[in-house]
């Protein structure tokens, strides 16, 4: 009797522990994937200044090493995926040899665009830098400041004449201060509102004033800084520059009048002292970047280092999974023709309807099976058939005295009883 043909329900070649167990073990890499690709956005983000936290050095190192986190384990995870699949080639496992070739497709395609966007990054930030500091950039930004220095170096030097101009005539009026200090305040108004000045006085060597002249100036008069009095008793003026605030003072010590020093204050244009101030701040980066450039490339290098290998192992490891997903279904379809081949028809491959185009070959597989199954059962029944009627007609035969002889039609004799024989 023929033996009952095998159903989908049947199949030999089932892997759904094996199926679950691969479950579990792709979970990391899901994980460690999503996590990686969040954590390279949110590096992304900070580093192009998209976000309120500002990309300091620290925030880029904390940065590369959340993102080299997720790429050892990354490389972890590949690594043993690597090896089970180099040890399913070893052992000659069907499909071996398209897995390997649809993992290495999938890390071809991903690494060579991030190889030549990575040189092509590296050259423009290169030629980008050296644009940046060439010399005719080192010409325009020193030159930038020299203009501005040169504004107050020539109003120091016009405040530098006033004042040694003012210190003269009031020497020259020595006896005036001696007998009349009130004459002698109204020639230091006169001489401070007539050269142009917003404060004039004369200061003891502590710093504390002894007159100061009257003027239209809306703001009062500063405290002489500490230590400038002490270096222009050497005779020589001492310039005050502008540092936060638009103005500019000069001290010198009187020679006729003893123990007394000439303080005067002069207005600058802030908008230049702003912009000089603004070149300044520019040009201290400027140089701060020139010195730091091999450093500021290796900072935007590591970044983008551990971005692009954050995508390259992210594509292998999906390229693992894709493959596994591939070969899974054919590895069964050629195991379970290795097995027809070895005359054993009772074997079916599980199909899954997310398998797509491979579930469809699996059907016909399948079908294809059991029909040679039951053609084969059909002509086992024949083969049987065939021989109880032989045997029937043997029986018969044997039973006839007379002589029989059958024959084909091409003459070729097929039966002939005992008697036919003797």
């Amino acid at each position: 009797m023929a033996a009952e043909a095998p159903t989908l329900n049947q199949p030999l070649f089932s892997q759904a522990g094996t199926r679950d167990g691969r479950r579990l073990l792709a979970l990391p890499g899901v994980v460690a994937i999503a996590g990686a690709v969040i954590t390279a956005a949110i590096s992304f983000a900070i580093l192009v200044g998209a976000t309120p936290i500002a990309p300091t050095a620290d925030t880029t190192w904390a940065l590369v090493a959340a993102n080299a986190v997720f790429v050892l384990f990354l490389i972890a995870l590949i690594a043993r995926e690597v090896r089970r699949i180099v040890l399913a080639r070893r052992h000659g496992r069907a499909a071996s040899r398209l897995h390997v070739r649809i993992v290495a497709m999938f890390a071809l395609v991903a690494a060579i665009p991030a190889i030549m966007v990575a040189i092509i990054a590296s050259i423009t930030l290169d030629i980008g830098l050296d644009r940046w500091f060439e010399i005719r950039t080192k010409t325009i930004v020193n030159s930038s400041l020299s203009i501005a220095d040169a504004y107050v170096q020539e109003n120091a030097r016009n405040l530098q004449g006033t004042t040694l101009s003012m210190a003269y005539d009031l020497d020259a009026s020595r006896t005036l201060y001696g007998l009349d200090q009130g004459g002698f305040l109204d020639l230091l108004n006169k001489e401070a509102v007539g050269r142009g000045l917003a404060h004039a006085a004369l200061i003891k060597p502590d710093g504390s004033f002894v007159m100061n002249a009257k003027t239209d100036s809306d703001f009062p008069m500063p405290e002489p800084p500490s230590g400038a009095v002490e270096t222009a008793s050497g005779g020589k003026p001492v310039l005050i520059e502008p540092r936060t605030r638009n103005i500019m003072g000069a001290i010198i010590k009187l020679r006729e009048i003893e123990g007394l020093y000439l303080y005067t204050i002069r207005l600058v244009d802030p908008d230049v002292i702003k912009a000089r101030q603004i070149v300044k701040a520019n040009t201290d980066e400027y140089r701060n970047l020139e010195d730091n450039r091999r450093t500021s490339q290796v900072a935007f290098a590591l970044p983008y280092l551990s971005l692009t290998l954050i995508i390259i192992l992210s594509a292998i490891w999906t390229g693992i999974a894709v493959a596994d997903r591939i070969v899974r279904p054919i590895r069964q379809l050629i195991g379970a023709a290795d097995e027809v081949a070895t005359g054993n028809l009772d074997v079916a491959v599980p199909v899954r309807q997310s398998d797509g185009d491979v579930a469809s070959l699996g059907d016909t597989f399948n079908n294809m099976i059991l029909e040679l199954k039951s053609q084969r059962n059909e002509l086992l029944s024949a083969k049987d058939l065939i021989d109880e009627r032989r045997r029937f007609s043997e029986a018969v035969l044997a039973g006839v005295t007379a002589g029989v002889i059958g024959v084909d039609p091409y003459g070729i004799i097929t039966i002939v009883n005992r008697s036919a024989e003797t």
